[in-house]
């Protein structure tokens, strides 16, 4: 703990800083308690673990049970400004009981805290319990059981909470969501982005199920290169090498990307082995074993690469179609249900070659594609400077707590 605190700073138990009512800490009922068949289309609400995000209670999913449960199960009675945080498995997560909750119950996998208000306030518990890195490893520390962790009522009472005085608890809580709403509309803009391209896509081409702009057809055999690694022997850790061709697996792709930041090196002589499925700028990648349909795009290599038996490549002719007028292509409702029509009542999901190539794809002209591609790097640009953006803020967020809970706001 730190030796020199602020004036008027101290540290309290959580037990003495909560509300002097009975039952202020107090966990959900025992599963023998409270049953799916108690459950009712309306009542008094019934809140879960999966309704307890990190400074977020999720609306979504709300069980109910009648009156006369409730007044069975009362002592885990929750009202609106306490806290909740999860007890077992994922521990710590809290967030506050929102004023549309006038009335409930907690079930047995989350604990409520009912604060003294004139010791500590709602918001600044709960930014100490979601952020504050001392309390979230007290937290873990104090939890029993090795299968499934459980942070018990006691444990819960005796942590350690470094509390000031109520202005510079209010001031703090002040920043942090000054910070934390800046940390969210980039959040809103980044999911809007996200949906940005698939609609473009069907705004340029339409829906290629319906193929409503009627261009013509052609099987995706006549107008790209296939290929998947077919009976080559799979690698084994000894052949990995510290340098040399990178491997890719499924792993590598994310986000329509191709990410090397964490990758696999063979070596020259088994690179070499399949030459037919040595990548190049602007291939897809497609994963066509277990999950099927994972895409990336392969851009700014500068590098020899190759894949694993997992993927499959996928190299449009340039003379009739893009990268990615096909990349988001493949994306859609479309194609991911032909891959569902594939795959189904396999034991093992697989997508063959023989399958893939007979898919038929509408082929806009070439301008509209090119000019389709030059949205898609303008939009990925932005993207990137977003992520930068976000980047900065969680920064921003970070230094501020820290500084929060060492006085440096006070």
């Amino acid at each position: 703990m730190q030796k020199t605190l602020p004036k008027g700073w101290k540290w309290v138990r959580l037990g003495d800083i909560a509300s002097k009512e009975k039952f202020a800490i107090v966990d959900g009922p025992f599963g023998t308690q409270l049953h799916i068949s108690d459950f009712v289309d309306s009542g008094v609400p019934v809140i879960g673990i999966e309704n307890v995000n990190v400074n977020d209670f999720v609306n979504q999913n709300i069980k109910y049970i009648t009156p006369p449960k409730y007044a069975e199960l009362k002592r885990s009675t929750i009202h609106p400004n306490d806290i909740l945080i999860t007890k077992t498995g994922t521990i710590g997560r809290a967030c506050i009981v929102p004023e549309f909750i006038a009335l409930g119950i907690i079930t047995s996998r989350l604990a409520k805290i009912s604060l003294d208000k004139s010791k500590c306030i709602p918001k600044y518990l709960i930014y100490l319990l979601n952020y504050d890195h001392k309390t979230i490893n007290t937290l873990k520390v104090s939890c029993s059981g090795s299968t499934m962790p459980i942070l018990n009522l006691t444990a819960i009472q005796n942590i350690p909470i470094l509390c000031p005085p109520l202005p510079t608890q209010h001031k703090i809580v002040e920043i942090l969501e000054d910070a934390d709403n800046l940390r969210k509309l980039r959040q809103q803009a980044d999911d809007k982005m996200k949906d940005l391209i698939p609609s473009l896509f069907v705004q340029m081409f339409g829906d290629p199920a319906t193929n409503p702009k009627e261009w013509a057809k052609k099987k995706l055999g006549e107008v790209c290169y296939l290929k998947g690694r077919i009976g080559w022997r799979g690698l084994t850790k000894k052949e990995y090498t510290e340098s040399g061709p990178i491997f890719l697996t499924g792993d590598n792709l994310k986000d329509l990307k191709v990410d090397f930041s964490s990758v696999i090196h063979i070596s020259e002589e088994r690179y070499f082995e399949s030459p037919e499925i040595i990548l190049q700028n602007d291939d897809i990648l497609m994963t066509k074993d277990g999950t099927i349909g994972k895409l990336g795009i392969v851009q700014n290599l500068n590098q020899k690469v190759t894949i694993g038996s997992t993927l499959a490549l996928i190299r449009p002719n340039n003379d009739s179609l893009k990268s990615y007028y096909l990349l988001y292509f493949f994306t859609t409702d479309y194609v991911q249900n032909r891959f569902k029509e594939k795959i189904l009542g396999c034991s093992i999901p697989h997508i063959f070659q023989k399958d893939l190539v007979t898919i038929k794809i509408p082929i806009p002209p070439l301008p509209l594609q090119q000019e389709f591609a030059k949205l898609v790097e303008d939009i990925e640009a932005e993207k990137a400077r977003q992520a930068e953006s976000r980047k900065k803020l969680d920064e921003l967020f970070n230094s501020l707590i820290q500084r929060a809970f060492t006085g440096a706001l006070a």
